[in-house]
């Protein structure tokens, strides 16, 4: 990272718990940090309770050169193909959770609430490439919000009636689920059978070996890949809508 110049990175002040990082600052350097040929040296987090929860085969803990054989069999499934092939089911998702706050008449829907909701079950949805009910959603939904307070359950200790070790009871019941989908979609793989969803893509991926992604590789990169589109996206759709209200010329040239 030094050598693409000090405004490359920002110095990211140490807290209580953690341990010294820094962030890129520009997409120049994201890029290169995902994508380029890194000859850097990579220094896996040295805060037990984050790998604990995250999974030492996350991506954002594994080291080079595993951390670009991920990235490479990681990839396919965010391809601009594999994107595109996304959008009917993300459309009938979308249609549906707005059929379902339109039917709440008077009483309303709670904007981050409702966008909240929508999201997960995007992800969760897009991931396994099937459709949940509400009470499965808000089942996971649940799970994951006890796993996510893990992060801030000081102390990390992993013993019985601490946050923490609620915390990874949830991770563990997620990680279950996670893992009968793996099996299925392995299954089906096998049968010669179509398989939907992101899930498919990481258990079609291989490299030149013939070597394919662990169950492991994949489940603890399902978590990764449900903090890094959930929160992000109800937030942004928070905004968007506030912005939305106040400036009401705006919607209405959406609406027209």
């Amino acid at each position: 990272l030094s050598n693409a110049g000090d405004a490359s990175v920002i110095q990211v002040p140490k807290q209580l718990g953690f341990t010294n990082f820094v962030m890129p600052r520009s997409p120049e350097m994201v890029k290169e940090v995902f994508a380029g040929e890194s000859t850097g040296v990579t220094r896996q987090a040295d805060i037990s309770s984050f790998v604990t929860l995250m999974g030492e085969k996350s991506l954002v803990l594994v080291q080079e050169p595993h951390h670009k054989y991920l990235r490479a069999l990681l990839q396919p499934a965010f391809s601009k193909e594999a994107v595109y092939s996304y959008l009917p089911a993300i459309q009938a998702l979308v249609n549906r959770h707005l059929a379902s706050w339109e039917a709440a008449g008077a009483e309303g829907v709670k904007g981050y609430d409702g966008l909240k909701l929508m999201t997960f079950d995007f992800i969760i949805s897009l991931t396994f490439g099937r459709e949940y009910s509400r009470g499965e959603i808000l089942t996971l939904s649940q799970l994951y919000k006890q796993w996510t307070g893990g992060f801030l359950a000081w102390p990390w200790i992993n013993i019985p009636f601490t946050p923490f070790a609620g915390a990874m009871r949830a991770r563990q019941a997620m990680i279950d689920q996670f893992q009968q989908a793996t099996d299925e979609a392995r299954q089906k793989l096998a049968a010669g059978q179509h398989v939907p969803g992101i899930i498919g893509s990481l258990v079609s991926a291989v490299d030149e070996e013939g070597n394919r992604l662990s169950d492991q590789e994949i489940t603890d990169n399902i978590l990764l890949l449900l903090l890094a589109g959930h929160d992000t996206s109800s937030t942004t759709l928070t905004q968007l809508m506030s912005n939305l209200q106040d400036h009401p010329e705006v919607w209405q040239k959406l609406r027209d």
